[in-house]
C-alpha cells in the first residue's frame, strides 16, 4: 500500500480533506456522490461542493493545498 505522500496512482486519490466545517460533498467521475469528512480521499475529476456556512481544505499528494468557502463549487 502506498503512502499518502507518494505520487498518486492513476486510479488512486490525488488528495485528502484536511479541514472541514459544515457540510460538503464530492460528485465522483462515475456520478456517485460522497459526503465529505476529515480524511476523505479526493480523486481526479471530483467536483467538490460546500453548503451554506461551510468551508473545506484539501491537501494534494504534491503537498499543495486548496480551500473552498461557503456555497462554492470546484
Amino acid at each position: 500500500m502506498s503512502s499518502f505522500l507518494e505520487p498518486a496512482a492513476a486510479d488512486g486519490p490525488i488528495g485528502r480533506v484536511t479541514a472541514l466545517e459544515g457540510e460538503a460533498a464530492a460528485t465522483r467521475g462515475d456520478g456517485t456522490t460522497a459526503t465529505l469528512s476529515l480524511d476523505t480521499p479526493i480523486y481526479q475529476g471530483d467536483v467538490l461542493e460546500t453548503g451554506a456556512g461551510a468551508a473545506l481544505n484539501v491537501v494534494f499528494v504534491a503537498q499543495t493545498s486548496f480551500a473552498l468557502g461557503a456555497n462554492a463549487r470546484m
